[in-house]
């Protein structure tokens, strides 16, 4: 691992300037044409080793975050990535979203979440939500995680009466899915003849699973959310 020493001459170059992503590696090239790109939670044997990424810098654009890392990915045909630590003085490896190294994979096998269901707040303040009745407040730049069992059911909102609704359930095979919470808004109702304005207190997002779990990495997960 490196030392933290050895990166305070750059984040103190960097610090204010926008998020910048390099190739800081290409030991060797996956095959092209995946549009996979995996967030892996630990290393196995079986895994290909291509490379590695650094990310610097401050941003509030995670999605234009999100494509230059996965075109820098692509270059060299990698599927997968995994967060590399960073050894404090102290011994601490805490994730920090300013300066952090991805190391680049390909696998050819992968087990996928099935029925499980991720809530993920805004980048800038803390989002309001009700899961089955319970209203909860997530913190900015954070995430819950819930598993969708046989026979019961999941009823998600945000924004109370004008906001958004949805209602989950377990299905067979059912794919990971991924939830950003909004506040509302006032837009223009394209869909209504008469035109008009469209009146949301709050806002539920279906996010592309491969964004969703990368923000998951950018995000810490809430075990404490505040009921009230």
């Amino acid at each position: 691992m490196r030392k933290l020493v050895l990166t305070i001459t750059l984040s103190m170059f960097v610090c204010g300037k926008a998020q910048q992503v390099r190739l800081s590696k290409a030991e060797s090239v996956g095959p092209e044409g995946s549009t996979a790109f995996y967030k892996l939670d630990s290393l196995q044997k079986e895994y290909k080793y291509l490379g590695e990424l650094e990310i610097w810098g401050a941003t509030e654009d995670e999605a234009m975050l999100f494509n230059k890392v996965l075109d820098k990915s692509k270059q060299i045909g990698a599927n997968a990535y995994l967060w590399q630590p960073i050894e404090s003085l102290e011994g601490v490896t805490t994730f920090n979203p300013n300066h952090f190294y991805l190391s680049l994979y390909y696998v050819q096998s992968y087990k996928k979440e099935e029925n499980v269901v991720y809530l993920i707040s805004s980048s800038s303040e803390k989002q309001r939500v009700t899961v089955n009745g319970t209203k909860t407040n997530l913190p900015p730049k954070s995430f819950r995680r819930f598993v969708l069992s046989p026979g019961e059911t999941m009823d998600i909102a945000s924004g109370g009466f004008l906001g958004s609704k949805i209602n989950l359930s377990y299905k067979e095979n059912q794919p990971v899915q991924f939830l950003r919470i909004l506040k509302g808004g006032i837009s223009v109702n394209h869909g209504a003849p008469e035109g008009g304005l469209k009146i949301k207190s709050g806002d539920l997002q279906i996010l592309e699973n491969r964004f969703g779990y990368f923000l998951t990495q950018l995000y810490s997960i809430d075990n404490h959310s505040i009921q009230q």
